[in-house]
């Protein structure tokens, strides 16, 4: 899978301060392309991710992923699922690598941009064992994102390769 590292850099990231990145999460933009990345790479913004997932299918690397990308701001996720959040599953951003579809939220994703997410996941997967959540997981009381799409059903596709590339945890895939 070839990477765009070169054309966009975001200013927005700090340091993980040892923490070990454990989860990936996965976000829509709420926009498109060109706003988008000068918003992910705006210092004004003060949010950024690591990769951005353009709807042709492109992938930029924003944010080198040794760095806290500014991505998943207040949250909390009960990672053993003992029903207690613990200061640890707090704040996701510097446990964490943060991807961005390129969509409104509403007009769904195309299958060259869900095949790039596959890829990507499975790749960073392969390296470093993660967990993948949305936004909204994290975030459930400010978070709709990644809206018209499956969680639970992108996970079980990524832990059985065999399945292939179904894209059936996209809810809404634009037509052409």
């Amino acid at each position: 899978m070839k990477i765009d590292r070169r054309s966009f850099v975001s200013p927005n990231f700090s340091s993980r301060k040892g923490k070990e990145i454990d989860t990936v999460v996965i976000h829509h933009t709420g926009g498109r392309y060109s706003g988008d990345i000068n918003w992910l790479c705006s210092e004004e913004s003060q949010v950024s991710c690591h990769y951005y997932i353009k709807r042709d299918g492109r992938v930029f690397q924003l944010v080198d992923e040794a760095n806290n990308a500014w991505h998943a701001g207040k949250s909390y996720y009960d990672v053993n699922g003992d029903g207690k959040i613990t200061r640890d599953e707090m704040w996701f951003n510097r446990r964490s690598l943060g991807i961005e579809l390129e969509s409104t939220g509403g007009n769904g994703y195309t299958h060259l941009q869900l095949d790039s997410l596959v890829r990507l996941c499975r790749d960073i997967n392969d390296r470093i064992p993660v967990s993948f959540l949305g936004h909204k997981e994290i975030a459930p009381e400010r978070k709709i994102d990644p809206a018209d799409f499956d969680m639970d059903m992108f996970r079980k596709m990524l832990e059985h390769p065999e399945l292939g590339y179904c894209f059936v945890f996209a809810k809404k895939i634009e037509k052409k």
